[in-house]
């Protein structure tokens, strides 16, 4: 993923996300891709344990301060209706259950971190993906309660 901030990169790693189904309480499989892939870019990282074998997970580039977290999360509503909990592209557009909402978020962050990671930076950057988010809303409350702080959050 290193140095790999083009459009047509951007759109296969967020077709992979929505191709891995992530409802609420069945975040695993994502949490662990999102681990592998963020593994290449930083030895810096956290689980912040939810309990039933799910955990938030943040990673880390540079240190000190100041501080600024990107969050996203990576859990989703069950597919209902007319979406579908696979991608598709029409027209230019990305379709599937939860391209909009937090996938293409985690695509555009993981490519920033991917981009500020092949230099120095001033301060630290965290990319926080947290679970628990669509039902319960447990999921970030759980790393602050476990100690997790920053300076800035986006």
């Amino acid at each position: 993923m290193r140095n790999s901030g083009d459009d047509v990169n951007a759109r296969k790693l967020l077709c992979e996300l929505v191709d891995i189904e992530s409802v609420t309480g069945r975040e695993h499989e994502i949490m662990s891709f999102l681990e592998e892939v963020l593994g290449d870019l930083t030895s810096d990282m956290r689980r912040y344990d939810m309990g039933g074998g799910r955990y938030n997970l943040l990673a880390s580039i540079g240190n000190g301060g100041p501080s600024l977290c990107l969050n996203a999360h990576a859990d989703t509503m069950p597919p209902s209706g007319s979406s579908v909990a696979k991608s598709s592209i029409s027209g230019g557009d990305i379709r599937g259950l939860g391209s909009c909402d937090d996938k293409a978020s985690i695509t555009s962050m993981l490519m920033a971190f991917a981009d500020i990671s092949n230099g120095e930076i001033e301060g630290r950057l965290d990319l926080l993906i947290s679970v628990d988010e669509e039902v319960s809303s447990q999921g970030v409350r759980t790393c602050i309660k476990d100690g997790y702080g920053c300076d800035y959050a986006i």
